[in-house]
């Protein structure tokens, strides 16, 4: 169990050690908890005609050619203290 300071205020957390690094578990309060049901945008009425637009944009924005080195992951993950 460990007690940090977070946005101002102090919190209780869960540390445990994974692999080679310490993880932290923020142990959240009944009332910081949310019901999924409130985070659900209201429900909106929407026009056969703003969907055949949001179609069309999607449409317009999608790429089926996604060869070439443009998107190529060249990310390369190193551990801490890793020199190669």
């Amino acid at each position: 169990m460990a007690k940090y300071a977070w946005s101002g205020r102090e919190r209780l957390g869960l540390l445990r050690v994974r692999d080679d690094v310490i993880v932290l578990h923020a142990i959240r309060w009944p009332d910081e908890v949310r019901k999924p049901a409130e985070l659900l945008p209201p429900p909106t009425e929407v026009s056969d005609d703003e969907i055949e637009g949001a179609l069309a944009l999607m449409e317009s924005m999608s790429r089926d050619d996604l060869q070439g080195p443009e998107f190529e992951d060249a990310y390369i993950y190193r551990r801490h203290g890793e020199d190669h």
